[in-house]
């Protein structure tokens, strides 16, 4: 099984990142391959997964931010998503990639978060 995982840029509570990704392993053991295509998810990524048997990939498949996030989206099993709709955003990457799994009724997680200041960043 290949996950994706997609945040917004002002997501930073890694602690919370880990003990979703903990409920996540234990419902999908399965899981072989993790691929992003941001600078968080895949810090996040590269840290969780580092000690587990699966594979953090962050594949350049777009030189634009949003096609290579739906085609992240696309080659994707689940797509897991830290999303606050209350955060503003210039260009709403996140919720528009959102929409985009929707439409091609791809297994979706939802996880909303608090927004933390940069000093809780673990």
């Amino acid at each position: 099984m290949t996950i994706s995982i997609h945040c917004q840029t002002i997501f930073n509570d890694y602690n919370f990142f880990k003990s979703t990704l903990d409920q996540i392993l234990d419902k999908y053991p399965n899981i072989q391959k993790c691929l992003t295509g941001r600078t968080t998810p895949t810090k996040f990524s590269k840290r969780y997964f580092l000690d587990k048997n699966i594979v953090c990939e962050q594949p350049k498949l777009s030189n634009l931010k949003i096609q290579r996030q739906y085609k992240i989206v696309e080659i994707s099993d689940l797509c897991i998503f830290f999303y606050n709709k209350n955060t503003p955003s210039k260009y709403n990457i996140t919720g528009k990639t959102l929409v985009r799994a929707n439409n091609l009724k791809k297994e979706i997680i939802v996880f909303e978060y608090k927004i933390l200041n940069a000093d809780n960043e673990s």
